[in-house]
């Protein structure tokens, strides 16, 4: 997507005047091609989902009392939408094995990412371990439910972006962490929402 390449070059001169906007401007972008592309319930979700990353990448790039937590929680949500839609639109598949492989990966993943992090969030260890469970179940029912390749790969694109985000702000940063992270998070939406395209099957009783 050009918006988000965009948005990654402009890092080499943030921060700048709106800088939110431009960060924002790929998920909006996502959030429209959902809304032409997906029909019925599926639509519906997809773009709550989105919708709610949009206001968690507001909150959590302006300088406000709270923000962290409020970002944290509209993309609580997102996750909490996008484990329902693999749910609610979950696939017949025949490697059972595969996906079972792939959902303990992601909880060894997120037990040992509970080690490493949670002893130095201090007053936020609530709400950080609320949401490494809701995200770490939407990666695990990715692959439980035979979502499309591309959406298992942007789910655990998320768990990525999401540990390195945890290593910045509660352990230590490291060389060139906003761009791995924004990375990881746009490549993270963008295949999310093209897998479902993919296989979007959507009964007329769910619309």
């Amino acid at each position: 997507m050009v918006t988000a390449l965009v948005y990654l070059i402009s890092l080499v001169v943030s921060p700048y005047f709106m800088q939110f906007a431009v960060k924002t401007l790929p998920i909006v972008v996502l959030l429209a091609l959902a809304y032409a592309k997906l029909t019925g319930l599926l639509r519906k979700l997809m773009v709550a989902a989105l919708l709610a990353s949009a206001v968690g990448d507001v909150l959590l790039a302006l300088e406000l009392q709270n923000g962290f937590v409020m970002g944290l929680g509209a993309f609580l949500i997102a996750q909490m939408l996008y484990t329902v839609s693999f749910v609610k639109f979950r696939q017949v598949h025949n490697d059972k094995t595969l996906s079972l492989a792939g959902a303990f990966s992601v909880g060894v993943f997120a037990v040992l990412m509970a080690l490493y992090i949670l002893p130095n969030t201090g007053e936020l260890l609530v709400p950080v371990v609320f949401y490494l469970l809701v995200i770490s179940c939407m990666g695990m029912v990715a692959f439980l439910c035979g979502m499309h390749k591309f959406t298992v790969f942007g789910a655990c694109c998320f768990l990525c972006s999401d540990a390195m985000i945890a290593q910045s702000v509660f352990k230590s940063d490291f060389a060139m962490s906003s761009v791995w992270i924004m990375l990881t998070y746009y490549c993270a939406q963008y295949f999310i929402l093209d897998g479902m395209i993919k296989l979007q099957t959507v009964p007329s009783e769910q619309d």
